[in-house]
C-alpha cells in the first residue's frame, strides 16, 4: 500500500487531521481550540495529510521561524509540529512520508534546517535529527531567595495581557538575538500566544508584568492553606543581565507566593545572584529543540565560531537526499565558510550529530566519547572542541 502525501484541500480535509490530532495526543478539540491553532499558520499549504488507498492516516505541519544561531545571526527554518500517524496504521511509512514531503518542501523554499520537538524523542534521530537544545525546570523557595547583593533598580509596570503584544513584541525581538535556539514571532503568533484560550503551544491568562528592557509573563495557583499560592513563570526574558536580575527580584518578591516554578537556560545566571542557591531545586533536565541539517553549506554558514576553525567534515547517514558528502568548514568569530571537497577528512559524523552541534550546546568531544563522532586526523577533534560550543547555552521559549 503506497502512501500518498498532500496539502490540504478542503473543510473535510480539516476534520480529518483535527481527528488525527485529538487521537494521538488525546486532545478534545472544540471550535475556539481549532481557531486558535489554525490561525498559527501562515497558509494551510504548510499542513499535509497522509492517505493509503483514499484514507487519512496521518498529518503533520511546519512553522516558518528565524532561528538564532551562535553568533546572533537568524536562520529561516521549518519548524515541523502536530505530527501524527493513526494507531490503525503504524509501521507502514507514513511518518517517513510525510517528513519527506515536509523536507521537500522546506529545501524548496531555501531554508537550510528544519527543527522540531519531539513527544517521543528517540523517533527522529534515524530521520537525521539531532538534539540541539535541553533546557531545566526550576522550583524556587521565594522566601530564602534572597540576592547576594542588591537587585538592579529597574521601573516596572503592570500591563493588561488584551494590550501586551504591541509591548512585548520588539522587546523579544531583541531579546532573542542574544541566544541561540530562540524562535522569531510573528504578529499572529503573539496574538496566539496572549489569547485567554489555553493549548500546550500558546494561549492562557497570564500576569504581564514590563521593564523598559524585559518582561515577565506569569500565572498564579491558588493551592495549600488559605492565601498561599503557586507561581508559574511562563517567561522571563530581557535585552540585558541586569534587567533580568530585577525582573526575577520583582517575581519573587510578590506576597502570598510560596512556590515558584520555571523554565529555565541550562546556564541560567540569575542562579549566580543568590546566597543560598540551595533554595533552587532542579526538578529536571529535558530535551526540547532537535535538528535536521537540510543544507549543510547554509546552515554553517550562517553561524559564526567561538575560535578560529578549518576542518573537513565528512557527513553520513543522512535521511535527507545530499547531504551524504565531505565538506571543509573554515570560519571564526565573525564569519564562515563550507563547501563541498574531496578532501580526506579530519572528523567523520552522522547528519544527526551535526544537528546537535548546530546550535552549539554540545562540545564535538562529548560526542564523539559517545560513538558519534570519529577523530580521522589527530588533533581534529580539539580543534572543533574550541570552535563548535557557543558562550550561552542554546534555549527556546516558544512552543509549536
Amino acid at each position: 500500500m503506497d502512501v500518498t502525501v498532500r496539502r490540504l484541500a478542503s473543510s473535510a480535509d480539516w476534520v480529518a487531521v483535527h481527528d488525527l490530532d485529538s487521537r494521538a495526543f488525546g486532545v478534545h478539540r472544540t471550535p475556539e481550540l481549532d481557531h486558535a491553532e489554525a490561525r498559527l499558520f501562515d497558509d494551510d499549504s504548510r499542513i499535509v495529510l497522509a492517505e493509503i488507498d483514499g484514507t487519512p492516516v496521518g498529518t503533520g505541519a511546519a512553522f516558518l521561524f528565524d532561528l538564532t544561531v551562535p553568533g546572533g545571526a537568524s536562520l529561516a527554518v521549518a519548524g515541523i509540529t502536530n505530527v501524527a500517524v493513526a494507531a490503525t496504521h503504524r509501521r507502514r511509512g507514513v511518518l517517513r512520508a510525510m517528513l519527506a514531503g515536509i523536507h521537500d518542501r522546506a529545501i524548496g523554499d531555501g531554508l537550510a534546517v528544519s527543527i522540531l520537538s519531539a513527544s517521543e524523542s528517540g523517533i527522529y534521530g534515524r530521520f537525521g535529527y539531532g538534539l540541539a537544545s535541553r533546557y531545566a525546570e526550576w522550583t524556587i523557595d521565594p522566601m530564602r531567595a534572597a540576592f547576594r547583593e542588591p537587585a538592579p533598580e529597574r521601573s516596572i509596570r503592570f500591563v493588561a495581557q488584551a494590550d501586551a503584544a504591541a509591548v512585548l513584541a520588539p522587546i523579544y525581538d531583541a531579546a532573542r538575538r542574544r541566544r541561540p535556539g530562540m524562535l522569531s514571532r510573528s504578529t499572529r503568533w503573539w496574538d496566539a500566544l496572549l489569547d485567554p484560550i489555553e493549548n500546550w503551544k500558546v494561549g492562557g491568562r497570564f500576569f504581564v508584568a514590563v521593564a523598559d528592557e524585559g518582561y515577565v509573563l506569569y500565572q498564579l495557583h491558588q493551592g495549600g492553606p488559605l492565601g498561599r499560592m503557586r507561581m508559574v513563570v511562563r517567561e522571563l526574558l530581557a535585552t540585558d543581565d541586569d534587567t533580568a536580575a530585577a525582573l526575577w527580584r520583582f517575581t519573587l518578591d510578590i506576597d502570598l507566593v510560596t512556590r515558584v516554578e520555571a523554565t529555565v537556560p541550562l546556564d541560567e545566571p540569575v542562579w549566580w545572584r543568590f546566597a543560598d542557591p540551595r533554595m533552587i531545586t532542579t526538578t529536571a533536565v529535558r530535551d526540547y529543540l532537535f535538528a535536521c541539517v537540510l543544507d549543510v553549506p547554509a546552515a554553517l554558514e550562517a553561524r559564526t565560531w567561538s575560535n578560529e576553525i578549518d576542518l573537513v567534515l565528512d557527513v553520513t547517514g543522512g535521511a535527507v537526499p545530499g547531504v551524504d558528502d565531505r565538506y571543509r568548514l573554515r570560519g571564526d568569530t565573525t564569519s564562515s565558510s563550507c563547501e563541498r571537497v574531496g578532501s580526506t577528512p579530519d572528523l567523520r559524523l552522522s547528519a544527526e550529530s551535526l544537528g546537535a552541534l548546530e546550535l552549539g550546546g554540545v562540545r564535538p568531544s562529548v560526542l564523539a566519547s559517545a560513538g558519534r563522532i570519529e577523530e580521522l586526523r589527530p588533533g581534529a577533534l580539539a580543534a572543533a572542541d574550541l570552535a563548535f560550543p557557543c558562550s550561552s547555552a542554546p534555549f527556546c521559549t516558544t512552543r509549536f
